[in-house]
């Protein structure tokens, strides 16, 4: 035994510092870093910005040893980050927006698993979702929601449901403690006040004012980011959130929140310099549109869990944010819907600024 294991024994293993914690102070070194990093990237382009100080040492030697024969061929992660952060270029010049009321109208897509234990079959429904926020975060805004319908996911999970009986609305009887049911027909709008809060993560409310004190920084706005999940993080147990979870959060901004064109950029910077960022090719969102997939996460946790694989589809032509999914990475008897199938997709189709309430 030496010195040093004879110290752990005496004294027993350290007391884990909160989640939050560390994640701040990630994000602090990230900052405190950025400036040499400036300086070891400047007059190289094709680096991309956010590698750690290390990684950014080790590229630009590369970058040296490699002039001579050429620049190496762009990888997935390094097209990913320059995406972004063309978008975050055209986005922070654009003019302050007016407007009393911030509103946006998505189509929203979940693929659900429907039937019984022994013979399961999922189901894709469509719902219209609208939202009027005012700029002021002390005053009620407005709620528009629409159920569009639902249908078997596919072929196989029509025959399934058929053998089911066919059950008008979708039925889920999967366990004995949970009863669920979707109409496959399409109801009526719904429009109601709601309070001035921005639902962004699996139904906790972001306040308005957060949105609007977020830091047009993307070394401030990351640690601003980490902060609040890793509080929520330690407040319901969970692990230490990682960069697929502060991509994820940073895309559902984009896509739903109020931001200034300047913490918009700054959103595009921030997911630009998070490790795993790869462009995916082009793609269709839910409403047809063609756009570039950017993706991180995926692959296997090491107990052999599925990671969930984010997906950020985005107008290169424009900067603009189109839709944030989750989708299937791999097709397995779990989970038999194509790859690149959207598990659940919110595709934006308007966002802006205006002066007219709902009626």
């Amino acid at each position: 035994m030496d010195e040093i294991q004879m110290v752990r024994g005496l004294y027993g293993p350290p007391t884990p510092a909160p989640v939050h914690e560390v994640a701040a102070a990630r994000a602090r070194l990230d900052r405190l870093s950025r400036p040499s990093r400036r300086r070891l990237l400047s007059g190289s382009r094709l680096l991309p910005l956010g590698l750690g100080l290390a990684a950014a040492v080790t590229a630009v030697t590369l970058t040296v040893l490699s002039a001579g024969t050429g620049p190496d061929p762009e990888t997935g992660q390094d097209s990913g980050r320059r995406l972004l952060l063309a978008a975050a270029e055209k986005t922070d010049h654009q003019p302050q927006p007016n407007g009393q009321y911030w509103h946006v109208r998505m189509q929203v897509s979940d693929l659900l698993l429907f039937g019984t234990q022994r013979d399961p079959y999922w189901i894709k429904t469509r719902d219209r979702v609208e939202y009027w926020m005012s700029r002021d975060p002390g005053k009620l805004g407005w709620d528009l929601k629409q159920h569009l319908g639902a249908e078997p996911a596919s072929p196989a999970d029509a025959a399934a449901w058929r053998r089911a009986g066919s059950p008008s609305p979708f039925e889920n009887a999967r366990s004995s403690d949970f009863h669920a049911t979707v109409a496959p027909g399409p109801a009526k709008a719904t429009l109601t006040r709601s309070d001035p809060n921005l639902e962004i993560l699996s139904g906790e409310s972001f306040p308005l004012r957060k949105v609007f004190a977020l830091p047009a920084r993307s070394d401030e706005l990351e640690l601003t980011i980490r902060n609040y999940l890793g509080q929520r993080a330690d407040k319901n147990g969970e692990d230490i959130p990682d960069d697929a979870r502060v991509f994820d959060f940073g895309s559902m901004l984009l896509i739903r929140a109020p931001l200034t064109p300047q913490v918009r950029a700054a959103t595009y910077r921030m997911l630009a310099g998070l490790h795993g960022v790869r462009k995916a090719g082009s793609v269709k969102d839910q409403a047809g549109r063609s756009g570039t997939a950017i993706t991180i996460g995926g692959g296997t946790d090491k107990d052999g869990n599925r990671v969930p694989l984010y997906r950020l589809i985005m107008d290169p032509s424009t900067g603009q944010a189109l839709a944030d999914e989750t989708v299937v990475e791999k097709s397995d008897t779990k989970v038999p819907a194509k790859p690149g199938t959207a598990f659940t997709s919110f595709t934006v189709l308007e966002s802006r600024w205006t002066n007219t309430a709902p009626k």
